[in-house]
């Protein structure tokens, strides 16, 4: 969702455009006594289509507010920089810092256009003190004591930034026209749903993602969208004097071909099943390669449960309480010895105990507390997680 671009980018052109006004000008520059203040006279919500790189899929938006003196700037929130001291540690703990930078509005949406992305630029018709307002927040926003966030992929992004932007200058509005309604929607079904072109970031996040996603969102949530701001914003009518209304939306243009419509989230528990029963079938040979394939899907189970389970002890809310951890409990990493062959009691005592975990997330689905959507997961991994327990049966009826 995030601008691609780099940040230091952005930092110069916003200094070397805006705070020196740095255009090029036919006419002699007039005392700065007889200059008129610097005032918005418009104001388009930008919003770029989904990109190419996997922090683009979700799509990106920016305030575009013009100026007497003919300036166009393009506010936008979606900058971070890999290079930033502590960058890595800081995305791991889920403290990740954005920024806001003021830009060129015709760069800025000439570089979206150039990556092939459809951009849409719905001009916003608002009243002249609600505009000052915006622009005067924005600016506020962007100066260099200010322009640092902490950043939230669902709750604080650049996307809620510039609606909570929109929303303040329209006196809440927007919210109490779109936060007491749903379609039923979750951030999970937005996430997967802008992640299938993208199978292993599709497949990443709906493993880390927990209960906290899965509950149905209001209309104001679903904001974190970009596209879905812009729609919220070309459904909002606002009143006049004279007691009637108009629509906030007075132009509403696409450049760069044309508007990519959602898609349908693909039904693929049959693939997810498929996949199952053959790494069940895998784990089933005799021999070496069998033990070889058993000993491995045990780490590979083990690792993703100390990564899901490192996740609850940090930032990330959206990845708390999440049910996947009985499928792939670390306990797995204790059984190696015993899916080996060559366990010893510890070792037997964790296969049980992973393969209690991982039936149990599943007998107990029918539970209201267990609401995670992650059937998929269940599919994936009933066939091997049974055909392991009947293993281990089998074996311990033969020793008996």
């Amino acid at each position: 969702m995030s601008s691609a671009r780099s940040a230091l980018r952005g930092a110069a052109l916003a200094l070397l455009l805006i705070w020196t006004g740095a255009a090029v000008a036919q006419a002699p520059t007039p005392a700065a006594s007889d200059r008129p203040p610097l005032a918005a006279v418009s104001v388009d919500l930008m919003t770029a289509a989904p990109g190419q790189i996997y922090w683009e899929r979700f799509g990106h938006n920016a305030l575009i507010v013009s100026y007497n003196d003919g300036r166009r700037i393009s506010y936008n929130f979606g900058y971070f920089d890999f290079e930033q001291s502590g960058f890595l540690f800081r995305f791991v703990r889920g403290r990740m810092l954005y920024r806001a930078l003021a830009l060129d509005a015709d760069l800025d949406l000439a570089g979206y256009l150039e990556q092939g992305r459809a951009v849409r630029l719905q001009r916003l018709q608002m009243g002249a003190d609600a505009l000052r307002a915006l622009d005067a927040a924005l600016r506020e926003h962007v100066q260099p004591e200010n322009s640092e966030y902490r950043y939230d992929y669902y709750r604080n992004n650049c996307s809620t930034k510039v609606r909570d932007a929109i929303d303040a200058a329209l006196g809440g509005l927007l919210k109490r026209e779109t936060a007491g309604r749903s379609r039923g929607l979750s951030y999970r079904d937005f996430t997967m749903l802008a992640t299938v072109p993208e199978p292993w970031l599709f497949v990443g996040t709906h493993l880390g993602l927990g209960q906290p996603v899965d509950r149905p969102i209001s209309l104001w949530d679903e904001q974190f969208m970009p596209a879905q701001l812009a729609d919220r914003v070309g459904e909002l009518y606002l009143s006049n004097a004279a007691g009637g209304s108009y629509p906030l939306v007075v132009e509403d243009r696409v450049l760069g071909g044309d508007w990519p419509q959602p898609g349908a989230f693909p039904e693929t528990w049959g693939w997810w099943l498929a996949v199952g029963l053959l790494w069940a079938a895998l784990l089933r040979l005799p021999g070496r390669a069998g033990a070889i394939i058993r000993a491995a899907s045990g780490l590979l189970w083990g690792l993703i449960g100390l990564v899901l389970l490192g996740l609850c002890f940090t930032d990330h809310w959206a990845a708390q309480r999440n049910e996947n951890l009985l499928l792939y409990s670390p306990l797995w990493l204790l059984s190696i010895p015993a899916l080996y062959a060559r366990g010893g009691r510890v070792a037997q005592l964790g296969l049980r105990l992973a393969l209690g975990l991982a039936l149990a997330g599943l007998v107990l689905k029918v539970l209201p507390m267990l609401s995670q959507q992650n059937w998929e997961w269940l599919w994936l991994s009933m066939p091997p997680v049974l055909m392991l327990a009947w293993r281990m049966r089998s074996q311990r009826g033969e020793s008996d």
